[in-house]
């Protein structure tokens, strides 16, 4: 990488490429259920694929390449990847959890929308259903807004504060 870039401190670190194919890899593991390197070995190559284009195509950016502005890329695009592996690890149980809690509950949810004593009537539970709906909704927004790092009602809030 050093003698491509025509960096002394190049490297597959600085550049991203090892974040870009260790992301995929996470992604493949969690989101796929992928647990053997045979498995996602692909996500691998085409994570650090993806994200040496990516930090190509920001060092560039349709000038001519500078080495310092190529070596930016890589650090901001490197950053980016390790806050996101960082956050799945914790938001993931939360959202699958908030996931099959809703899916669960969809049916008795159609149910109770033709109207409670109709649900209950077709074998629905709307207080237990209402209580679990709830539960789902706040596992998933939840992990929504941990996972973004803010709130937008938080942000505007925020702005309105004085200094």
């Amino acid at each position: 990488m050093q003698a491509l870039t025509r960096n002394p401190l190049a490297d597959p670190g600085l550049f991203g490429v090892n974040s870009g194919a260790t992301l995929a890899v996470v992604s493949a593991v969690v989101f796929l259920g992928m647990t053997r390197p045979s498995e996602y070995v692909i996500f691998a190559l085409l994570g650090a694929g993806v994200t040496a284009a990516a930090v190509y195509a920001l060092g560039v950016g349709g000038r001519a390449s500078s080495h310092t502005r190529l070596a930016l890329s890589g650090i901001a695009v490197t950053a980016t990847q390790q806050a996101i592996m960082s956050v799945v690890a914790v938001v993931a149980p939360l959202v699958a959890a908030g996931a099959l809690m809703a899916a669960t509950l969809a049916g008795a949810l159609n149910t109770l929308a033709l109207g409670e004593d109709t649900g209950r009537a077709l074998g629905a539970h709307p207080g237990r259903t209402r209580a679990l709906g709830i539960l789902a909704v706040l596992l998933l927004c939840g992990a929504a807004t941990a996972g973004s790092g803010r709130s937008a009602s938080l942000d505007s809030r925020c702005r309105t504060w004085p200094a």
